[in-house]
């Protein structure tokens, strides 16, 4: 990603200036910079993060919770979003509304244990649709996790053309993702499955200078 937003970024200059230059893109370096909030904190504190699995180390409840029928991500990433939170579980005057454990981001984190125990018996009572609704309409983050079942069978996924059907030659139609760049004047094209093993030797063979006799003569040798 890094590799090809470097390419892009000399390319642009060079139109505008006329010159080249050298673009050095390291895998460490481009894999650390996904570790942002977990540097930043580390940085500022000396403090060894923890494992959190989904959990944000800094945000609370910015999470995924068990609703009655499956699993949904909810992030209430501003103390506007946790108001709103309390008001669609209509917790106001209940604990999480009221209790100063609770009343600022700083104090949900530093007693996320206690807070999760309460959400998760509201949600648990409620279907994972129910839940995104009342919340996006309170315009609070959230969003389903679907099964690859559910991903690949969704109408988005037909829409935008996402999943790709092609004829194999000893499989039949094989099915796989498509590309998410879709470009209006040279869109992508699917041509072909892939391969079997050796399929495209004698083409690549060609393309390399050899002649049919040649080809033939490293078959019979057993080189290809």
């Amino acid at each position: 990603m890094y590799a090809a937003m470097g390419v892009l970024t000399p390319v642009f200059d060079r139109e505008r200036t006329g010159q080249g230059q050298d673009l050095d893109v390291a895998l460490l370096d481009s894999q650390v910079t996904w570790l942002s909030n977990v540097a930043s904190a580390f940085l500022a504190t000396g403090t060894e993060p923890v494992k959190r699995g989904n959990v944000h180390p800094n945000i609370a409840p910015y999470q995924p919770f068990r609703a009655k029928d499956g699993w949904f991500i909810l992030a209430a990433g501003t103390e506007v979003h946790w108001k709103r939170v309390i008001q669609i579980l209509g917790t106001e005057e209940d604990t999480l509304g009221t209790d100063p454990r609770f009343a600022t981001n700083r104090d949900r984190v530093a007693n996320r244990a206690m807070m999760e125990d309460l959400l998760h018996e509201h949600f648990e009572k409620r279907l994972v649709e129910e839940w995104i609704r009342d919340f996006e309409e309170a315009g609070v983050p959230c969003g389903p996790i679907l099964s690859p079942d559910q991903i690949l069978g969704h109408p988005h996924m037909a829409a935008r053309e996402m999943i790709v059907g092609l004829e194999h030659p000893t499989a039949g139609l094989v099915k796989s993702l498509g590309n998410p760049m879709k470009l209006s004047r040279t869109p992508v094209q699917y041509r072909k499955a892939a391969p079997v093993l050796g399929g495209d030797t004698d083409a690549i063979l060609r393309d390399l200078g050899y002649s049919e006799r040649d080809v033939e003569s490293l078959r019979n040798r057993g080189a290809v």
